[in-house]
């Protein structure tokens, strides 16, 4: 295999995983829930050579970059990096969770219908308060 070709296969990587990392957030952005914007607008995507890809015009508070330590060629970070995200995700002692990754995840990447997402994530939420109701 020539080098252009192992270029030009590279290149192509590295496209199909920005592009379904932006989906993946986008999705992210849709689910995530919002009071002041802060954790949506934050929802972002870095890849080795880019750190910060802006992916909505919303008004609201902005968070820094993604970290890229660790990412190698055609890989991406997609995520949130404000302290709350966590806890939003996967709920607190005190509040429930609210997944909005996850959720995503599986509707962009493992092809999950709304239907499939929404009874799994429900059925979470429901036994989740049922355990902590006994």
């Amino acid at each position: 295999m020539t080098e252009r070709v192992k270029q030009a296969i590279r290149g192509a990587s590295e496209k199909l995983v920005l592009e379904m990392a932006i989906r993946l957030a986008n999705q992210a952005k849709l689910l995530a829930p919002v009071d002041l914007g802060q954790l949506r607008n934050s929802i972002s995507v870095a890849t080795k050579n880019q750190t910060w890809i802006e992916l909505n015009k919303h008004a609201g508070e902005k968070a820094p970059p993604l970290e890229q330590t660790g990412l190698k060629e055609a890989e991406a970070y997609v995520g949130s990096n404000v302290e709350h995200a966590t806890h939003q995700e996967y709920g607190t002692m005190y509040q429930p969770a609210q997944p909005f990754l996850r959720p995503a995840k599986e509707l962009v990447l493992d092809g999950a219908t709304a239907e499939q997402v929404m009874k799994k994530w429900n059925a979470e939420a429901m036994n989740r308060l049922v355990r902590s109701e006994r």
